[in-house]
């Protein structure tokens, strides 16, 4: 199902997945039911990552970042399902900068109604979140660098390298549009989500203090 799946979107499949019953698809998400999709990847995100400020924010403004993300033309969301259940997923972008301009353009009204009063008491994270995403300090990266924005896998799904396997889905799809290299940006204490990522090429770059008190290492593949 693997190779199936991402033949169809044009992807190399990891030689770790075998087919079965109970094999993981992968593929990309589309404008064919879009709500629906969005939804089950916001709630993943909110129940897994529930220390990121995005999911402080609420479900329902990550939903609308995530549609937007579909809908961009240099991003994409990539699923991963278990007999039609989402049990992972993984967010990337060949234009960051481009992406949430897009997102507070089209979308700021409607998602700051959506966060409600968590963004009004903190301000200061939103514009850090903000800065970071439209360019932030990367003077020392290359302009054609894409990004991993986001990815959750759900414990089960963990064990049969349904991480490892987005992951190198991404980077593919990236590399696929043009992308010199792929940045992805994660807790310093996230030292799970750190070992994927050395595992799958990404080196450390940098250390960034996107938000005051909280450090992140910056990897960068290849």
């Amino acid at each position: 199902l693997y190779a199936r799946a991402l033949a169809e979107v044009g992807l190399a499949a990891p030689a770790s997945h075998a087919d079965g019953a109970g094999a993981i698809r992968l593929r990309l998400a589309g404008q064919a039911d879009l709500a629906d999709q969005v939804h089950h990847a916001a709630a993943l995100h909110v129940a897994l990552l529930p220390a990121s400020y995005l999911a402080q924010l609420g479900q329902r403004f990550v939903a609308r970042l995530y549609r937007r993300i579909v809908l961009h033309e240099c991003s994409f969301l990539l699923l991963a399902e278990r007999e039609g259940e989402l049990v992972g997923f993984c967010a990337g972008t060949t234009d960051t900068s481009s992406l949430y301009r897009t997102f507070v353009v089209r979308d700021g009204v409607p998602a700051s109604l959506a966060a409600g009063l968590t963004m009004a008491r903190s301000p200061r994270s939103t514009v850090e979140t903000l800065r970071y995403g439209r360019g932030g300090e990367r003077a020392d990266e290359p302009q054609a660098a894409g990004e991993l924005l986001s990815l959750a896998v759900t414990p089960d799904a963990r064990r049969d390298g349904t991480g490892r396997a987005l992951v190198v889905a991404c980077q593919q799809q990236l590399n696929r549009c043009g992308t010199g290299q792929v940045r992805v940006t994660v807790g310093a204490r996230n030292e799970g989500a750190v070992r994927l990522y050395r595992a799958c090429g990404f080196r450390d770059l940098r250390r960034v203090d996107i938000h005051r008190g909280t450090s992140s290492l910056v990897l960068a593949w290849p």
